[in-house]
């Protein structure tokens, strides 16, 4: 009897076991289902964002296309406006012709020539503090000590420092009246200066032989050799002051220091001023060329595409997609998320019937995961770079269809080229051309790499990629009758 209780204890155990082995593969399963879902629904969401949204999906169109769709009426009235690299060209080039602006300041002006006489002003009471002390010395009186202070504190209130040969050569000045005189005749000199006017820069780094000076609410466009910088004021002044003092060149040197030191531009850049006028110059470019009035027809069906009527179409659709929320709609929007699902979904369904390996292994399907969302933010940035360029060209399908036939095998890659090549159309907006494109290079590229035992022939395999382009371009060139 007691070991028939054994016996059914341990059956009990084994049950107990068995059910909890098939519990953990119940929670093991779901979620391996789990994770395989959010691979997919991350793959989906992320790709649906990635294609164009607030402006109509409509087919690509091109100049010498034909449009096979039926005639196309305008749902509203709208601008036709000019291409946008055009229309950047000319603000550019109208910018480029404004002139820099300056503002005469005249209260400036005046401070400058008033510092100058109070400068002049205190320097004599310094000179004549210092005779004071230098006579005390020679005659040795008890009011040495306060004089020399009396000097120090005068010299040390000048805003230029001068040093012991200086100070003689300006007592002596004082002593016959010619400093008195040199200050009048700085004074003159730089109310001339000032009167031309003194820019705030060089007239080397402006941009224009021209200059606009306000003055109040007048506006006066000068030539800037009339006025002049701080390079033209060093020459002038000192050409200007050996020429009146010839051979005394102490009082010259004296002269210039002073005058140098109290020469202020009176004629300021105005950032401001320059900016406004850019604003202004750049709105008078004409934006649009033209207006289409609600039903009115756009293009015919089986009318061939000219560059006016691709003006429109690319007005209707930038018009559109400016019109936020009416063209953004859910119903776009769902459609959109459709349309990715089906694409991802055809894949996931080969998988699952024909590459089991492949989809019951969350890494492996992680990794192609990751090459179309690479290829479709490739795909995106060709569409949002606006660069004059054909960047359609480098989405670089052939790579991932590289990578996959290497990783896994050709009809692994040559499926993911289809569906790589669909998700790079649908993100261009319905572009077929590079889908075309793309596809063939791609299968090229499969086909190449299949039985790859050396590495020389990825060589082989990037001129049949070569090959696949050039053929597809040229034969979608040659349809539309487009200079290659």
């Amino acid at each position: 009897m007691k070991y028939i209780d054994i016996g059914l204890h341990n059956m009990a155990d084994e049950k107990k076991g068995i059910q909890l082995f098939s519990l953990l593969r119940k929670v093991y399963f779901s979620r391996n289902v789990i994770t395989k879902f959010a691979i997919g629904l991350a793959l989906t969401v992320v790709l649906a964002f990635l294609f164009p949204r607030g402006e109509a999906i409509e087919l690509d169109y091109k100049v010498g296309e034909i449009w096979a769709q039926k005639d196309l009426i305008a749902p509203f009235s709208f601008p036709i406006l000019r291409d946008e690299r055009e229309y950047a060209r000319d603000v550019q080039g109208a910018k480029a012709t404004v002139l820099e602006v300056f503002e005469r300041d005249t209260a400036e002006a005046e401070s400058q020539l008033v510092r100058l006489n109070d400068f002049f002003r205190e320097l004599s009471d310094a000179a004549r503090l210092r005779d004071a002390y230098r006579r005390d010395i020679r005659k040795h009186l008890p009011t040495e000590s306060a004089d020399s202070m009396a000097f120090a504190a005068a010299a040390g209130a000048l805003e230029i420092p001068f040093n012991e040969k200086e100070w003689d050569v300006l007592n002596g000045l004082a002593a016959d009246g010619r400093l008195k005189e040199m200050g009048h005749y700085l004074a003159a000199t730089i109310r001339d200066y000032l009167r031309t006017g003194i820019l705030d820069r060089n007239k080397n780094t402006l941009s224009h032989p021209e200059i606009a000076v306000r003055r109040g609410t007048s506006e006066q466009i000068i030539p800037r050799a009339r006025v002049y910088d701080q390079t033209d004021i060093v020459s002038l002044l000192d050409r200007e002051l050996r020429a009146r003092y010839k051979s005394d060149n102490s009082a010259a040197g004296i002269a210039y220091k002073i005058g140098i030191m109290h020469i202020l531009p009176n004629v300021k850049f105005s950032r401001a001023a320059t900016d406004q006028a850019s604003m202004a110059a750049a709105d008078q470019v004409q934006r649009t060329v033209g207006f289409v009035q609600e039903n009115e027809r756009i293009v015919s069906k089986h009318e061939r595409i000219t560059p006016d009527i691709k003006l429109r179409l690319d007005s209707l659709r930038r018009v559109k997609a400016e019109r936020g929320p009416e063209a953004d709609t859910p119903s776009q929007l769902f459609g959109t998320m459709l349309h990715v699902t089906l694409v991802v979904m055809l894949f996931g369904i080969y998988l699952f019937h024909f590459r089991k390996g492949i989809f019951t292994s969350s890494r492996r399907l992680t990794l192609i995961a990751l090459l179309i969302l690479l290829e479709g933010f490739f795909a995106y940035l060709t569409r949002e770079l606006d660069i004059n360029a054909p960047l359609e060209y480098l989405i670089f399908v052939p790579v991932a269809s590289m990578l996959l036939t290497i990783i896994f095998d050709s009809r692994v890659g040559f499926y993911g080229t289809v569906i790589i090549a669909f998700v790079a159309g649908g993100i261009r907006g319905n572009d077929y051309s590079i889908a075309l494109v793309s596809l063939v290079a791609g299968a090229l590229s499969v086909y190449s790499v299949r039985d790859m035992k050396n590495r020389t022939q990825i060589f082989r395999s990037l001129g049949f990629i070569f090959l696949g382009y050039g053929l597809s371009i040229v034969a979608l060139g040659l349809e539309r009758f487009e200079t290659m």
